[in-house]
């Protein structure tokens, strides 16, 4: 995969990944939840932006034809806020993966290896938060589970 071809992949999935926060944020039912699925919907589309931004500039001159995407990334079987947390995480996880994917490729250029590298860090700063709000929302089978297990 060249690094054109990684840039486009990234923006593509910060803009799924911004549809399953839209989503997400209609069916959490808390404030602070709400808030943050709509911080990082928002976020997502702004980094996206910025990739794109950045893909329009370097392939200039070039044939770079991106090609559709193929990945789905969906959050419905979240049922409640718990597995839209552990859901929210799972995303994350695999944002953090294809960002070092990327950041890992040669070739890429110095501005777009700042840009991805800022857009990396703030994405493991949302895997923090949503790691934090997961014991507060645990489920009350799993968290017995938890109590009960021996040491």
């Amino acid at each position: 995969m060249n690094s054109l071809t990684s840039l486009h992949a990234l923006g593509q999935m910060l803009e799924a990944n911004a549809h399953c926060f839209q989503a997400g944020e209609s069916r959490a039912s808390s404030i602070e939840l709400k808030s943050a699925f709509q911080h990082h919907a928002r976020q997502r589309r702004q980094f996206a932006a910025a990739l794109q931004q950045l893909l329009s500039a370097l392939a200039e001159g070039t044939d770079f034809q991106p090609a559709e995407s193929t990945g789905v990334y969906s959050w419905t079987a979240a049922d409640d806020e718990a597995a839209l947390v552990e859901a929210w995480e799972e995303a994350e996880v695999a944002a953090i993966a294809d960002y070092e994917r990327t950041l890992h490729q040669r070739g890429l250029s110095d501005e777009a290896i700042l840009l991805i590298h800022d857009q990396y860090l703030q994405i493991r700063t949302a895997r923090e938060q949503a790691q934090a709000l997961r014991p507060s929302l645990a489920r009350p089978e799993v968290a017995a589970e938890l109590v009960l297990a021996p040491a």
